[in-house]
């Protein structure tokens, strides 16, 4: 079976509820939407939008970067949350894929995420729990942990977004 040939290759395939996947999506675009345009404004690399830069442009002149960062990262949960809110209007489920019909993992808790943030060694993506709650869409807080995260784990890379202005 596939799954069976995937476990032999090394790679440890899980079974994820859509809803858990799309979460993961709006998490990558979360990072998108504050990564890209903050190093293409300050052309600068991933990891220096969480330094404190001396000369910002004028038009970022009244926030701080990580003020601005926060703000981003609020306004992508508050469209992820409008998003889910207009779903759960349109659409139903039948009753044999309702996520209390899955397989349970466990799941972080609040205070889980907090440890996470508050640690000054370097976290990588990969070491984000690997479940997260089915149930919702990315809180601000979460966005802006996990865009924290990819900013350290891709310190010395270049967005694609800066690659195209420079290129």
């Amino acid at each position: 079976s596939l799954l069976s040939h995937l476990t032999l290759a090394g790679l440890s395939p899980v079974f994820e509820h859509p809803r858990e996947m799309r979460k993961r999506l709006w998490l990558k675009l979360g990072v998108n939407v504050v990564i890209n345009p903050l190093t293409a404004l300050l052309n600068c690399r991933n990891g220096e939008i969480l330094e404190d830069m001396p000369s910002l442009p004028p038009s970022l002149l009244s926030s701080s970067l990580r003020g601005l960062m926060r703000e981003l990262c609020e306004e992508t949960a508050a469209v992820a949350a409008a998003v889910e809110r207009e779903e759960q209007n349109t659409t139903t489920f039948p009753s044999s894929s309702t996520p209390s019909s899955l397989p349970s993992s466990s799941m972080p808790t609040a205070e889980e995420l907090q440890v996470v943030k508050n640690q000054e060694n370097t976290t990588t993506p990969s070491s984000l729990p690997s479940s997260l709650p089915p149930s919702s869409m990315p809180t601000a807080d979460e966005l802006e942990l996990f865009t924290v995260q990819v900013a350290k784990a891709t310190a010395g890379n270049q967005s694609s977004m800066l690659r195209d202005l420079i290129t």
